[in-house]
């Protein structure tokens, strides 16, 4: 996600970004006004009219489709801001819960502990687990999993379908298991499972946020007018502004596709594009918050912006 606000940082990484466009643009418009110059072709002049229709069509598809995925990309940040509450309320159930009945051992304790200290530890690689299962990355590269969990778990883990779906499983056993050794009570257990019920509900979210693109057409004809407009812009301008046509018409055209591209990399908000979530920033601070509610300060640090990106 960018964080940075100057405009001149700004500008320079939409332009390599979007060099490509800006050449094919550039190309077309120079195109036109070269072949005016060069020979007659007054009789294919346009009024301003018809570009103002074609401007105000493509304005309908670029801006349905960038708002659609405005909409899109805030409800996933929404979703990850729920996933921070309810990891929070989880780790305050867990430390606040899981005791053992009164006149036990310190055996007994120990276990507690034990196993307070493994849910917490199995929590915070769920919330990295459904980061690598949403930016679609391979788990055994990702450091923080390798980190958190044991070998064991990880070969078990290598082959599932839904990594942040068995790594909750995993913590819904750790809670069974501390109900049956009476370190929680029913009620208890049913606050904990409301907790898990949350997650799995963000999990949820983003997961269809992430399968369900934005249809297709809306981009495919938005491009189409942004390429017949490029030719035909220079046609309405050249009376009045001759080679200054390029420009002008390479900047009207570049906003109006600048506008769709951003509505094409808003529509997955979990990837690894400069303008997507921070979901790596997100997911350790959650990390963080746990471990010192844990009463842990020395916890992996959270990661800052890069050249004006947070990741």
């Amino acid at each position: 996600m960018i964080v940075r606000e100057r405009m001149s940082f700004l500008s320079w990484r939409i332009a390599w970004w979007q060099r490509r466009a800006l050449t094919i643009q550039f190309a077309l418009a120079s195109a036109v006004v070269i072949t005016a110059n060069l020979t007659d072709i007054s009789a294919f002049y346009i009024p301003a009219t018809p570009l103002t229709v074609i401007g105000s069509a493509l304005a309908i598809f670029v801006g349905f489709r960038t708002n659609s995925a405005y909409d899109k990309w805030w409800e996933g940040r929404k979703l990850w801001g729920r996933m921070v509450n309810v990891s929070r309320l989880f780790a305050f159930q867990v430390l606040t819960y899981i005791h053992p009945p009164p006149g036990a051992g310190a055996d007994e304790e120990a276990e507690a502990d034990a196993l307070r200290k493994d849910i917490l530890r199995l929590h915070r690689a769920y919330v990295h687990g459904l980061r690598v299962a949403l930016r679609q990355q391979d788990m055994t590269h990702d450091e923080d999993l390798n980190r958190l969990l044991t070998a064991e778990e990880r070969a078990d883990l290598r082959g599932t379908t839904n990594l942040a779906m068995a790594l909750l499983q995993l913590q819904s056993s750790r809670l069974q298991q501390a109900m049956r050794h009476n370190f929680i009570d029913g009620l208890q257990l049913q606050s904990l499972d409301a907790s898990v019920t949350e997650m799995l509900g963000v999990q949820g979210g983003c997961e269809r946020i992430k399968k369900t693109p934005i249809p297709r057409i809306y981009a495919g004809v938005a491009n189409i007018l942004v390429g017949w407009l490029s030719v035909l812009l220079p046609l309405g301008l050249l009376k009045t502004v001759n080679w200054f046509a390029v420009p002008i018409t390479v900047l009207a055209t570049l906003a109006f596709h600048l506008v769709n591209e951003t509505g094409r990399i808003l529509d997955d908000p979990f990837n690894m594009f400069f303008n997507a979530l921070p979901l790596s920033q997100l997911s350790r601070m959650i990390e963080a918050n746990v471990l010192e509610q844990q009463g842990e300060r020395n916890h992996p640090p959270i990661p800052g912006p890069i050249g004006g990106i947070l990741m």
